[in-house]
């Protein structure tokens, strides 16, 4: 049954990002969850759908300014919501293994395919947001959800190779 829902989730994610127009990594320039939390009107949506659960912009807002308090759950929240904003604002998805360390092919799914972002949101529907998810925890360590917050705050700072940060044109 749970593999029946995480093949439901990758398609529904799968299918929400089919549609995504990207340009050039020189056309666009990544923002940070800082960036996305202090300037909602540069959203372009009414609402964003993390871990299959769907929030305005001031409840999503509201979510990425919670202190984490050791909550791994809140570190990777602003950090998928900040990449798939970026997407949405035609950048290029961040990449699969090996560009986008620490992710590596094994922590992939078993067909090969490695997406950070639908990743991200399926760790999210499995674990919740704001359900107290420790560091050292199985949750965080042994699902990957360390790896994929690492490689999306690389994405959304800018430090992947090509892909530069919203901070470099101003």
């Amino acid at each position: 049954m749970k593999k029946l829902f995480v093949l439901a989730m990758i398609a529904l994610f799968g299918l929400t990002f089919a549609g995504i127009t990207t340009a050039t990594a020189e056309e666009c320039g990544t923002g940070s969850p800082g960036y996305w939390k202090n300037h909602p009107e540069a959203w372009g949506v009414m609402n964003i759908t993390v871990g299959g659960v769907t929030y305005t912009v001031n409840e999503a807002i509201d979510i990425m300014k919670l202190p984490v308090k050791g909550d791994k759950s809140l570190t990777l929240f602003p950090a998928v919501v900040a990449a798939m904003l970026n997407v949405q604002n035609n950048c290029p998805p961040p990449p699969s293994p090996p560009d986008c360390p620490p992710l590596t092919e094994t922590q992939c799914w078993p067909n090969g395919e490695c997406r950070p972002i639908e990743q991200a949101n399926l760790w999210l529907a499995a674990y919740g947001v704001g359900t107290d998810v420790r560091a050292n925890s199985e949750m965080w360590q042994f699902s990957h959800g360390e790896n994929i917050y690492l490689c999306l705050d690389a994405y959304n700072n800018g430090f992947l190779p090509g892909i530069p940060s919203r901070d470099s044109f101003e």
